[in-house]
């Protein structure tokens, strides 16, 4: 876990999401957020779902037989149609 048991449930970890990648875009304006995470973290994925980002192609990397990494990317830029 990121935060300790005691601080979960509180919006901490969306505070510290969203001052993340504020802070990595004024430092550097960069077009993608690349992360991993475990594919059963089912509340980080959510988190980061909340946020944007979206699972890659099909790329998982397969840790143990239990538990395997998803990737995931946001765009900070917006497509243009």
């Amino acid at each position: 876990d990121f935060l300790y048991h005691r601080y979960q449930g509180r919006g901490l970890s969306k505070i510290i999401l969203k001052d993340l990648i504020v802070s990595l875009y004024e430092f550097n304006p960069i077009q993608k957020v690349w992360l991993s995470v475990l594919k059963n973290n089912i509340k980080a994925i959510n988190l980061y779902r909340k946020f944007g980002f979206e699972a890659t192609t099909n790329i998982n990397y397969k840790l143990t037989e239990e538990s395997c990494l998803q990737f995931m990317s946001l765009d900070l830029i917006p497509k243009r149609i």
